[in-house]
Formats: C-alpha cells, structure tokens, sequence
C-alpha cells in the first residue's frame, strides 16, 4: 500500500471497527435496494454526488469523517459485488 493512502485507509478501518461490535458482518446482508438500510442512508440517487462536490467545494477537516463514510460503502459495495462476480483465472 502506497504511504500516501495509509492514513486513509487507518481512517476508514478505524471507522469499521467502531461500528463492527454492534454490526458485525451485517453489510454483507444490507439492503442496496431502494428499500433497503443503506439506499436510505444515500437517501436520494443524487445524495452522493451531491456531497462529493460539497466536499470538494468545502475544504474543511470536519468534513473527513463524511470522506471516510462515503469510501466505506464503497468498499461494501465493491466487496458485495466483487463476491458475486464469476472469479477471472
């Protein structure tokens, strides 16, 4: 892993290990679906791309933790799909 990323990557496994205690393994079986937990907490289709240029437009360290947040759920996603995928040899 490149140095640059490291501090990161601690923040988004420090993030998953604060909520692993209560939740476990649970984002693996997490409604993505417009009825799900996590489309409401994206809220909208338009939610994240809406902060993404907030944040970028808004230059501020409280901000990180919303940074960290949106790179989680990418991970789950990324890993959720990437388990479903027909394994490349």
């Amino acid at each position: 892993m490149s140095e640059d990323l490291k501090p990161f990557m601690d923040a988004m496994q420090a993030e998953y290990m604060r909520h692993y205690p209560k939740k476990g393994d649970s984002w693996r079986e997490a409604g993505f679906s417009p009825s799900g937990e996590i489309y409401d907490w994206i809220d909208t289709e338009d939610y994240l791309w809406d902060r993404i240029q907030y944040l970028v437009n808004n230059y501020d360290p409280a901000n990180l933790d919303e940074l960290v947040d949106i790179a989680n759920l990418c991970a789950m996603l990324w890993l959720r799909i990437s388990e479903q995928s027909p394994k490349k040899s």
